[in-house]
């Protein structure tokens, strides 16, 4: 098991955050910063940034704010990008935590 954390910023005012290539590694967790938004939505992008989940439902953590979460592995990840479910009001930096584990 070889964790590593990715950094994920999002911009004062902004929901939207960089997108970042976590080289098909598995997504184990976040730790976030205190946040102004009440959720955060997980994208996937070959492109164009698509929510992952399925048809019904976007993959979706509520009330992020000051908290370390940690879940079963989303295999083989590549680029990411989290959306703020509001504007944030300052700039906002995301620890996510990856694992080669790969099932």
């Amino acid at each position: 098991m070889s964790v590593k954390a990715h950094t994920f910023t999002i911009a004062n005012g902004a929901t939207d955050s960089n997108i970042v290539d976590l080289d098909n590694r598995s997504l184990i967790g976040f730790r976030f910063p205190t946040m102004t938004g009440t959720s955060l939505t997980i994208k996937e992008s070959d492109g164009t940034p698509v929510s992952l989940g399925d048809e019904s439902a976007a993959i979706t953590i509520s009330n992020p704010s000051g908290r370390s979460v940690r879940f079963y592995p989303l295999f083989g990840m590549r680029r990411v990008q989290l959306v703020s479910g509001g504007a944030e009001a300052a700039e906002r930096t995301i620890q996510a935590l990856t694992d080669d584990y790969t099932g």
